[in-house]
């Protein structure tokens, strides 16, 4: 209301952008300036963090409306899920901000968008970035640490030596085998993103073109044409949905928060707030 005051986030709900907006713009205020209705396309509601679970390490911040899913210690592992599920048979797109810490010689192992049937409590240890093993499974992964022989491990999941974007299902994290969708494409300045920085990150998918793409820092990196209801998921639309992350010997703090959530469809029909 042009007061300079933080009116947002004193009334509790989290302003990411710190643009003092509640919902979409454009808004409607009272006489007061007071923000009585949101008159954009979609309206939105604030974060509810009762409409999540949170898994293993998780921890909410308050401060910031961030979840910490690992802080920078050997083996954690934390996931945050919907409790309600989202029908594939409709649209939807999440964009959120991720933070993958700020160890860049020695830190792992990333941060997971995953769309999965198998609850709402599924999460994996060590090096999985958090959705190994989970099935069936649709795996978008950012993943900071190289399991590759050019880099030096014994492990061999075709990673290449830059941080980057795959997609994988049913919780098989080897990009040599039949469950990698689309390869590793490097990410972030010269190949690392951990940096410290928040990174934008939206999730889209629209089942009338089976057209599932994946946005990183405003780049479209990934659009994977695919009928993901009947490929992934055998025929059942209905799915969770959330973020996971990891860590084994190598560490990070990896975060995540919303920027808004979008789902068109029976289950869910909601925008949340920046």
């Amino acid at each position: 209301d042009g007061d300079n005051c933080f009116d947002v986030i004193e009334a509790g709900f989290s302003d990411g952008d710190e643009d003092g907006i509640l919902c979409l713009s454009p808004v409607i205020v009272d006489s007061l300036g007071v923000v009585v209705e949101c008159k954009a396309e979609l309206e939105c509601s604030p974060l509810n963090i009762t409409n999540y679970n949170m898994v293993g390490s998780t921890q909410f911040i308050s401060s910031d409306s961030s979840y910490l899913l690992t802080e920078q210690q050997n083996d954690q592992s934390g996931a945050v899920w919907s409790l309600d599920r989202i029908d594939l048979s409709k649209e939807f797109e999440v964009q959120a901000k991720l933070n993958l810490g700020s160890l860049t010689s020695n830190g792992a192992d990333g941060i997971a968008f995953v769309l999965q049937q198998t609850s709402t409590a599924a999460v994996s240890t060590g090096g999985t970035i958090g959705y190994g093993n989970i099935s069936p499974s649709l795996d978008v992964e950012f993943d900071t640490y190289c399991n590759s022989p050019a880099c030096g491990s014994t492990t061999d999941y075709g990673d290449i030596s830059d941080d980057h974007v795959a997609i994988q299902t049913n919780g098989i994290l080897d990009h040599n085998s039949a469950n990698n969708l689309v390869p590793p494409i490097s990410i972030g300045t010269a190949g690392n993103v951990e940096d410290g920085l928040w990174h934008n990150a939206t999730f889209a998918w629209n089942p009338s073109t089976m057209l599932f793409e994946v946005s990183f820092d405003g780049v479209t990196l990934i659009s994977l044409t695919i009928d993901i209801i009947n490929s992934v998921f055998n025929g059942n639309p209905n799915v969770y949905w959330g973020f996971t992350a990891s860590t084994g010997g190598a560490s990070n703090d990896h975060r995540f928060r919303f920027n808004n959530a979008t789902f068109f469809n029976a289950l869910i029909d909601q925008t949340i707030c920046n």
